[in-house]
């Protein structure tokens, strides 16, 4: 758990880095570039930054009984190109918080790596919101999930094959919870905005 928190964090800082001195562009490049940063040292080398070639399956963390079976590997390429082809196409068109939230489910749901898929999808989404102008690099929406991990995976998850529930699948609960993350983090931040903005040299100005 240390060595990923690590990760994710090292990760963070890079992306946030780079997108101070030049535009990223959101691409499937840079998604198995993120995955592998996260994933370091934690999976085999053969899985770093690589869509999945295996089967891979969702157990619940309680009873560990499977409860989701992601989509074949085979389709997992296409999967992908089309989900980065539906980002690209829409920006601008729809809502950038509600292009991430949909980006955030639909790629949990497609599960394209063997783990790591959460974290690389929560990183993701904060390279779309800011290639739209929207950095949300400072705020940390893991304690928001955190707070209630049964209601995080119980909204981004689905039950049952891919195959057979792929058409019936359902966004808006997962935007509902998503948005509202987002909104409780600003109001967090904006709780500890006064505080931050005194300081010594500050308060000497004070009359």
């Amino acid at each position: 758990m240390k060595i990923l928190q690590i990760n994710y964090n090292k990760a963070l800082e890079e992306l946030n880095k780079n997108l101070k001195t030049y535009s990223v562009n959101f691409h499937l490049d840079l998604i198995l570039s993120i995955h592998k940063k996260l994933v370091n040292k934690l999976v085999p080398k053969y899985q770093l930054g690589k869509l999945r070639v295996e089967p891979v399956f969702v157990n619940n963390p309680k009873t560990g009984k499977t409860v989701y079976w992601p989509p074949d590997h085979k389709d997992i390429p296409q999967l992908m190109n089309d989900l980065m082809d539906f980002i690209i196409r829409n920006k601008g068109a729809i809502d950038p918080l509600i292009i991430a939230g949909i980006f955030h489910k639909q790629f949990v749901v497609i599960h394209p790596f063997m783990d790591g898929n959460g974290r690389t999808a929560r990183l993701s989404t904060k390279v779309i919101l800011a290639d739209t102008d929207l950095n949300t690099f400072k705020l940390s929406f893991e304690n928001y999930y955190n707070r209630n991990v049964t209601n995080y995976f119980s909204n981004v998850g689905v039950l049952g094959n891919y195959y057979d529930i792929v058409d019936s699948i359902d966004f808006t609960n997962w935007l509902e919870y998503y948005t509202d993350g987002i909104i409780d983090e600003l109001l967090r931040v904006k709780k500890l905005l006064p505080e931050v903005s005194v300081s010594p040299k500050t308060e000497l100005l004070v009359p």
